[in-house]
């Protein structure tokens, strides 16, 4: 049976606060919905999100960029 994806979105909210005026960068960021979050607060300079998962810049729309950090035979 498929998980559903839980969001709390009081940790958006506090992260937001923690990274007031900053510069973000988010690595496995799935589809960006925390980035979302914390950018729609209007606390932040920027949130650059990046994921793994094939064709995640597609499917967000370009809101969060491919970036795969392991290589190797072991991950194929």
């Amino acid at each position: 049976m498929r998980k559903k994806h839980y969001t709390d979105k009081k940790l958006a909210l506090a992260l937001a606060s923690l990274f007031a005026n900053r510069t973000v960068v988010g690595l496995g960021d799935g589809r960006g919905t925390y980035r979302n979050l914390v950018l729609r607060t209007g606390k932040v300079r920027t949130y650059d999100a990046y994921d793994g998962a094939p064709y995640i810049h597609a499917i967000t729309r370009g809101q969060v960029i491919i970036l795969r950090l392991l290589s190797g035979s072991q991950f194929n």
